[in-house]
């Protein structure tokens, strides 16, 4: 039976729909593959294992004539580029773009668009190791439509974990939102928002329009998602708006690279251009609320990874952690698997954020989180660093009316909104001690939390839930 590895790129807001793990062949043994694929052969797929199951689908229903973007890996410390190995062996192809990897790296890759009888030849080139399909980039969210029901929304206190009095606002702390856009005409965020990148050339690759416009100043936004997770990151106060933010002083970068069926590669060049444009080098952290849909992976995953796609960005954010000492907060997905993270956030340099209820208790003092329960639909396993509110919540609305306060928040639910309360709190951290090192963030994060989640009923995993107040004190 033919294992499957990647497929999607996905926010990790909460599905409107249950995931059935039946119905995918879901596996629990320590296979870094979660899935299986339902058929033993798909689309009379070649004998030859350099083509992805996914490609050989893809060509079983196109003609010989027909192209198709494919990213080429060659043997890993190969001399040559792709462009090379194929001018070599005379394939034709078009809009070839190299893959950027990180310093040392011996990877060598480039996503081609090129037609299925040249595809077929690739496989009798030895310095090919690998063919296939670039994965798709997609975004999702569940959302509370109705504005006027703000009074149900979650707001947070300071028993949340999250928000508490402190003097501190993660001001001189720059963090950059990976995700959909950020609108920066939202008037709490207009003042955070100090650039804007947009990245979609391997999304682009082989059409003749280009999704990222000229000069990009961030106003062209698909949906909600990346301005609700950046305003819980640093949205400034507004009685009667969104709630604030957990570090409403911090400056926010916008970086785009979700678009509709996107392109992974695109989040690596915008981990290479963090790394070569010294405008950006003020980043101390970097959220991601994304994760790949269908590479679900059993504990720490750097060693199990298959694609160079995956393995590329892995190599950029250990360079980017190790050596700019950036700090990355990422989401887990929402599948409600135990056991399993998806792809980034099962890495061990990034900080894999699950969520959990954080309103089941209404007291004099205010709202309270039921602290020992997770949410049914956040991924957790043994390598989940912390876990954090996620759950309905409030924050800044995209499509706002300017002047109608109501307009001004909408409720999102799942880990893609808990990841950025981690990314906040650790912005409160930085401004405290800049100095401090992601594994030092790392550690004082989960020894501060004094107290474990699990999920209801079922006790088989906990992940200490992030109490800020506390590690901002044990930050000396």
């Amino acid at each position: 039976m033919k294992l499957v590895q990647l497929s999607m790129l996905s926010l990790a807001v909460l599905a409107s729909s249950p995931f059935v793990i039946a119905n995918n062949g879901f596996k629990t043994d320590q296979s870094p593959i979660a899935y299986t694929e339902t058929h033993d052969q798909i689309g009379n797929e070649s004998n030859n294992n350099k083509l992805s199951a996914d490609l050989t689908q893809k060509l079983s229903s196109i003609k010989d004539g027909e192209s198709v973007v494919v990213i080429i890996s060659l043997v890993e410390g190969a001399s040559d580029s792709v462009k090379t190995v194929l001018d070599q062996y005379g394939i034709s192809y078009q809009n070839l773009l190299a893959v950027p990897v990180p310093p040392s790296s011996t990877l060598v890759s480039a996503s081609v668009t090129i037609t299925k009888r040249s595809i077929l030849k690739l496989s009798d080139i030895n310095e090919i190791s690998f063919v296939n399909l670039p994965s798709i980039v997609k975004t999702s969210s569940t959302s509370n439509e109705n504005q006027s029901q703000r009074n149900t929304i979650t707001k947070f206190t300071e028993y949340d974990g999250v928000h508490f009095n402190t003097k501190y606002t993660g001001k001189g702390v720059t963090v950059a939102v990976f995700d959909s856009g950020i609108n920066p005409n939202h008037p709490q965020l207009k003042n955070n928002v100090i650039a804007h990148y947009c990245f979609s050339d391997y999304f682009d690759q082989g059409k003749s329009t280009k999704t990222c416009p000229t000069n990009y100043h961030g106003q062209k936004n698909l949906e909600n998602h990346g301005t609700h997770v950046a305003g819980i990151v640093g949205a400034k106060p507004l009685q009667g708006g969104a709630p604030m933010g957990v570090a409403p002083n911090v400056e926010l970068i916008n970086i785009r690279v979700l678009h509709k069926g996107g392109n992974e590669l695109d989040t690596v060049s915008a981990l290479s251009k963090i790394n070569s444009d010294p405008k950006l080098a003020d980043i101390k952290i970097i959220n991601m609320s994304m994760n790949t849909d269908n590479a679900k992976f059993h504990g720490e995953c750097d060693n199990q990874l298959v694609t160079d796609t995956q393995k590329t960005i892995k190599g950029w954010i250990d360079y980017l952690t190790e050596v700019k000492k950036i700090h990355f907060t990422v989401s887990t997905g929402n599948d409600s698997l135990e056991g399993y993270h998806n792809f980034p956030a099962c890495l061990k340099n990034v900080i894999s954020v699950a969520n959990n209820h954080h309103k089941d208790v209404t007291t004099a003092l205010g709202t309270l989180f039921n602290s020992d329960t997770l949410t049914n639909s956040s991924n957790i396993s043994s390598s989940t660093t912390i876990t954090a509110p996620g759950n309905n919540i409030s924050s800044t609305n995209a499509d706002f009316k300017k002047g109608d306060l109501s307009s001004y928040s909408k409720s999102l639910s799942g880990t893609s909104m808990a990841a950025p309360a981690v990314a906040g709190c650790i912005a409160l951290m930085l401004e405290k001690k800049p100095d401090l090192t992601p594994s030092q963030t790392k550690e004082i994060i989960t020894r501060s939390a004094y107290i474990q989640a699990s999920r209801k009923n079922d006790h088989d995993y906990v992940v200490p839930v992030l109490d800020c107040k506390i590690a901002l004190l044990m930050t000396f």
